[in-house]
């Protein structure tokens, strides 16, 4: 029987079998993505320790770490909050870049405070949009806190990478960063 004289039915089947189960490992990636997150737990990372960043491409060269934690007076009666993290780059060839990272001080009240930007810390930005590391490199920054009333058990959460590797970090399975995933956080104390 020549292929034109295949009937166009048969023709298709293929193409939805392929297809069929093109979505079925789909949906059963993304269901492994959501019961990943759902049985995942708030997990601590004890001061001192690093926080690997290890993301999409699995490549877990760059981490921080809380080197240490002071409270002072802050502006207007409240108190403020100097968090010293070091990040690092282990890798012995490569200059790496910890790329828009974000910081919060979450506390067991919940509340989730950005840094502020003060001229007399280390520049007037909060936290710098990419840090350069050079091969074994390691870069002290101080993320600087403030509130009117003091924070019970605050505890630093902190995260980097470009709007792609968000938005793919989202997709993987069992990483801290995937859609629905509890955090994880970093001990000050």
């Amino acid at each position: 029987m020549s292929a034109a004289a295949v009937p166009p039915t048969s023709r298709r089947r293929p193409r939805r079998r392929a297809l069929l189960l093109i979505v079925a490992a789909i949906a059963v990636y993304l269901g492994a993505v959501l019961i990943g997150s759902f049985r995942s737990r708030t997990q601590v990372v004890s001061r001192g320790t690093p926080l690997q960043f290890c993301g999409f491409y699995v490549d877990c060269h760059l981490s921080a770490t809380v080197d240490s934690f002071e409270i002072t007076g802050g502006p207007g009666g409240g108190l403020r909050y100097v968090v010293h993290v070091r990040f690092a780059n282990s890798a012995t060839r490569a200059t790496l870049r910890v790329m828009n990272p974000r910081a919060e001080l979450w506390d067991e009240q919940g509340y989730r405070l950005p840094p502020v930007g003060e001229r007399f810390i280390r520049g007037p930005v909060a936290i710098p949009k990419e840090i350069e590391l050079g091969p074994t490199a390691q870069v002290a920054v101080d993320l600087v806190f403030t509130n009117l009333y003091p924070l019970i058990e605050p505890k630093l959460w902190l995260t980097q990478g470009t709007a792609f590797e968000r938005f793919t970090e989202k997709l993987l399975i069992g990483d801290s960063e995937s859609f629905l995933h509890k955090p994880v956080l970093m001990a000050i104390k």
